[in-house]
């Protein structure tokens, strides 16, 4: 008898673990336009936001995207946003074939969001060209972090040359940070912020211009910068996509 009961309370356990369902993906992504990105790694940008991020989201799961540029803060506007938790994919007819049905009006869903991005983010890219003189990414991240829900998988994710630019003399990545040393006096002129909770992805695009050095000391200024925020930095990658990719996919 016990060994039933044993069993039982198994079956049940498993069935009720199955069934739980994943959290919905909280998404926020920041991209760089401003003067010091070439108009080939904006649109290797938005090909990654739209085959990497909006083509691989859930049924349950919102994105959204805000600017970096010189103002990030002052003049932050969400570029565009999606929430599919909103869609109902019920069809009462569809009978046996309700997932696979659910499943198409989806990717419907997906197909027609994606062409209303890719025209916000054409309109958005000419209307800020005021703010290209100026890179504020970490104003951009004070921004996203205001988006934390505690019942999502918040997902941060950054397409930028990492180049910070808001300050000619104090906080200028353009010309400044080109080695190791610079690091730590950097990071001594900015503030955390609250980004515990957070899943980071950083992709910066294939930067031509920058040599390894510079790169990799910029690079180690925002893991550092990152892990004081007490956020979790998943990735930080040139063009490799493959971690923003698993990061997205609900399989």
């Amino acid at each position: 008898m016990k060994n039933l009961q044993f069993l039982i309370v198994g079956v049940i356990t498993l069935t009720l673990t199955s069934c739980k369902e994943e959290k919905p993906k909280n998404i926020i992504t920041l991209i760089d336009t401003s003067g010091t990105i070439d108009s080939n790694t904006i649109e290797w940008y938005r090909e990654s936001v739209e085959n990497c991020i909006m083509q691989k989201m859930g049924k349950k799961d919102r994105f959204m995207v805000l600017p970096i540029d010189f103002g990030s803060q002052t003049a932050s506007q969400e570029l565009y946003r999606v929430d599919f938790s909103k869609n109902n994919y019920k069809n009462e007819f569809a009978g046996l074939q309700s997932a696979e049905v659910e499943a198409q009006s989806h990717a419907d869903s997906i197909k027609k969001e994606i062409n209303t991005f890719r025209i916000a983010f054409a309109n958005a890219k000419t209307s800020r060209e005021r703010f290209n003189r100026g890179t504020d990414i970490i104003g951009s991240v004070k921004e996203a972090s205001k988006y934390f829900d505690p019942n999502t998988e918040n997902i941060l994710v950054i397409f930028s040359d990492m180049m910070q630019y808001t300050d000619k003399s104090k906080m200028n990545m353009e010309s400044q940070l080109n080695n190791e040393d610079e690091v730590e006096t950097y990071l001594s002129r900015v503030e955390p912020i609250n980004l515990l909770g957070f899943k980071i992805i950083i992709l910066t695009g294939i930067q031509e211009g920058m040599t390894p050095i510079k790169y990799n000391a910029i690079k180690s200024f925002w893991e550092i910068y990152i892990n004081k925020c007490e956020g979790s930095l998943i990735d930080y990658s040139g063009g490799m996509r493959t971690k923003l990719e698993e990061s997205i996919s609900n399989k």
